[in-house]
């Protein structure tokens, strides 16, 4: 039973699904329930009640194998206009809750010896530096390395942490991004959508990836790699581009 736990291998499929409103959740809840996973999803906007439903829901089933933890994004905003109030806020929802959803998983798998798996998804603008997006995107790079300190913590215990960094997604863009194209300026020619990030998160609840610890898995087709065009003025790939042709 000791070398069960310790190698962060299943024994059931039984996955706590938190989402934090951002699209992912429900793609996450429909991608393992696909592969056979029993799911129980829940969500709220206030860190408090998150917490709470987390622990009654922990309570009602006796545990879970798994947890996927969504983070929402945040407004683009301006660094030298930013005022105090935003950043409090942008603090509280994309980096203190769910640091905190993290702990308190962790504690009450730790207690019960069921859990196996947290998966952590977040935006991949924190793995770049953006000029608009930048507190989202500096949060979140801050969340995944926090995260990668908790996986040390936690891997004597038999629990995994691993964090998707996600890209842009077809339920995510907005109006204007489609209109300047946004899709076609990706490697891939296209944004990406909910249901593939989820793919990605069912892979890493899998026994293959039992070994599995600590890492930043990137899923948005190519947009973190370096040269991304941020505008229509002619650097990153464009530039590359016409300086090839």
């Amino acid at each position: 039973m000791e070398s069960q736990k310790r190698s962060g291998q299943f024994t059931e499929k039984n996955i706590l699904v938190i989402d934090s409103n951002t699209g992912y959740g429900s793609a996450c809840t429909a991608e393992f329930r696909k592969k056979g996973y029993d799911v129980t999803e829940i969500s709220a906007e206030k860190e408090s009640d998150l917490i709470k439903q987390a622990e009654e829901r922990w309570e009602q089933e006796g545990g879970f194998n798994g947890v996927v933890i969504t983070v929402p994004g945040w407004k683009e905003s301006s660094f030298l206009m930013l005022e105090e109030a935003e950043l409090e806020e942008a603090y509280g929802l994309l980096f203190r809750q769910p640091l905190c959803l993290i702990q308190s998983a962790a504690l009450l798998g730790s207690a019960d010896g069921r859990l196996k798996s947290i998966v952590l998804i977040s935006d991949a603008d924190g793995t770049r530096a953006s000029k608009t997006d930048f507190l989202a995107g500096s949060l979140h790079a801050s969340l995944n390395r926090a995260a990668q300190s908790f996986a040390l913590q936690l891997a004597p215990q038999g629990i995994r942490l691993n964090m998707i960094a996600a890209g842009m997604t077809e339920e995510s863009v907005t109006p204007g991004m489609a209109e300047a194209g946004l899709g076609k300026r990706l490697p891939f020619g296209r944004v990406g959508s909910a249901a593939e990030a989820a793919g990605l998160a069912e892979l890493l609840m899998q026994d293959g990836a039992a070994w599995v610890t600590g890492n930043i898995w990137t899923a948005d087709g190519g947009y973190s790699l370096a040269g991304m065009p941020e505008n229509d003025f002619g650097y990153g790939w464009d530039v590359h581009k016409k300086f090839n042709e």
